[in-house]
């Protein structure tokens, strides 16, 4: 019984992943980009200020950061849906109809990547 515990325990003890520091670049850059955003941030129904959603998810950013390898997981796991409700977050710029942030936020990390700036 022992042994089985012992075989076990590094591999429940392993650290997490640890997001390298051009997955960290790329995050700030999206939070920069959400918050200087003329949008409404919807997060449960609820409407908030491009700031505040830019907030909110870098508050779930700070908490998780260990178990997320890259901008990639960021927009997936942190910056697409409601950990508590599962409702996907959604993005409403002017009059335009809202769209979910997960698309949005790929979209403009593939801009960042091809070189444009944030």
């Amino acid at each position: 019984m022992y042994r089985i515990i012992f075989i076990l325990l590094p591999l429940v003890s392993s650290p997490g992943f640890a997001i390298d520091g051009k997955g960290e670049q790329e995050v700030n850059a999206l939070l920069q980009f959400i918050e200087k955003a003329n949008c409404t941030f919807i997060r449960n129904g609820s409407n908030y200020s491009a700031k505040e959603g830019a907030d909110h998810m870098r508050d779930k950013f700070n908490k998780t950061r260990d178990k997320l390898k890259s901008a990639d997981d960021f927009i997936e796991h942190i910056a697409s849906s409601s950990y508590f409700s599962g409702k996907p977050y959604q993005i409403q710029c002017g009059q335009a109809a809202a769209k979910a942030t997960g698309p949005w936020l790929s979209s403009e990390l593939s801009r960042i990547r091809k070189g444009g700036k944030p």
